[in-house]
């Protein structure tokens, strides 16, 4: 893999050598978990609504600069654009790991079939749904639609739904590992490893599993450390020192775009957790990372189209680049979520109505 004018981005070389040459960095990285009781997660968790509200809105900063990037004649590696994009790739990796981290312990058959039912009603009928709004909106032939909604093709980021979903069904089986000494490193070569491959990142168009699998693995390997809201102030040197590395490597070598963020992602978590406490006390910032948390599915699915349909308008008054760039986020931002959040009520009450007809 190689960045567009044709170097070998550095990031394969610098960040996994500092990791696993140096010592202090691999024992907190890959740090052993003790095998304990697991916990059942039965409400919302306001500090990870929180982390997910963040996560979404550097979704929609990441198509910003998708759009600006493709529509305003720049090339991918300008500066204000790279770092831009870069400093928002967080984004997946916290997805996956709060995904790993929220995930109940599943025992029996019986709860198997609960946790696919939950995770039906909940996650793939709305992306049924907005897929099949597409269709209807854009007019394409079935036979299009089916695979689009097979690939996950009918917007931009739906390749993501279609991992999540490879996740949840092998998670029973991962789970079975989840105290295992190898676990965490084998998932991390396995991800690292296929990633840096000549293998295609989706085979026949398909998104597979495989470049995300260890975001979603350290999510269930350090469930019951997040769960208890553990932190640890001696290795928030280590995790800081991992953001600095690639930031320097991003601004040093124009990193190319891409999700599968391995170190930056839980290097960001863990600040982030570290600093929990104060966080929450910032009553007005969390409220309003909460309120886009709780939504976040929502948000995930229509702000992409919800972009194409209003970015052409932006150029109707002319204004400074930059402006016309924030502009366009906060508005994107605003609408993404009161567009989001009416089909979210409008979905729980079909939903419900079904149910209860039942």
């Amino acid at each position: 893999r190689s960045t567009l004018d044709g170097t070998l981005f550095p990031y394969h070389d610098a960040l996994p050598i500092l990791v696993l040459a140096l010592p202090s960095f691999r024992q907190v990285f890959f740090r052993r978990v003790e095998k304990k009781e697991q916990t059942s997660v039965r409400d919302r968790l306001v500090f990870f609504d929180i982390l997910k509200g963040l996560a979404i809105i550097a979704v929609i900063l990441i198509h910003v600069t998708f759009f600006f990037t493709h529509t305003e004649g720049l090339i991918n590696n300008d500066d204000f654009i790279n770092i831009a994009n870069n400093l928002a790739r967080f984004a997946i990796p916290f997805f996956f790991i709060c995904s790993g981290i929220l995930l109940n312990p599943i025992h029996s058959k019986v709860e198997i079939k609960g946790f696919y039912k939950r995770k039906i009603g909940r996650i793939f009928v709305p992306y049924f749904l907005v897929s099949a709004f597409l269709f209807l909106l854009y007019s394409v032939p079935v036979k299009t639609f089916l695979i689009q909604l097979i690939r996950g093709e009918a917007a931009v980021p739906f390749y993501f739904v279609l991992v999540l979903l490879q996740m949840y069904l092998l998670y029973p089986l991962l789970q079975k590992w989840r105290y295992k000494k190898w676990f965490l490193p084998v998932m991390f070569f396995v991800s690292l490893g296929y990633f840096v491959s000549p293998l295609p990142q989706q085979p026949l168009d398909f998104p597979i599993f495989f470049p995300f699998l260890f975001l979603f693995a350290y999510g269930m390997y350090f469930r019951d450390r997040f769960l208890d809201y553990k932190s640890d102030k001696q290795e928030l040197f280590i995790w800081l020192m991992l953001i600095l590395a690639y930031v320097l490597i991003m601004v040093a070598g124009r990193d190319y775009y891409y999700n599968q963020r391995y170190f930056y992602g839980p290097a960001m978590f863990n600040v982030l957790f570290y600093f929990r406490e104060g966080i929450m006390k910032q009553k007005l910032v969390s409220r309003f990372l909460q309120a886009f948390g709780k939504n976040s599915l929502w948000i995930f699915l229509i702000h992409f189209t919800l972009m194409w349909t209003i970015y052409p308008y932006f150029y109707i008054v002319p204004m400074n680049y930059y402006f016309r760039f924030f502009f366009f986020l906060v508005v994107s931002v605003v609408l993404s979520y009161y567009l989001a959040l009416a089909c979210q009520k409008l979905y729980e009450y079909a939903y419900n109505l079904v149910v209860l007809k039942k």
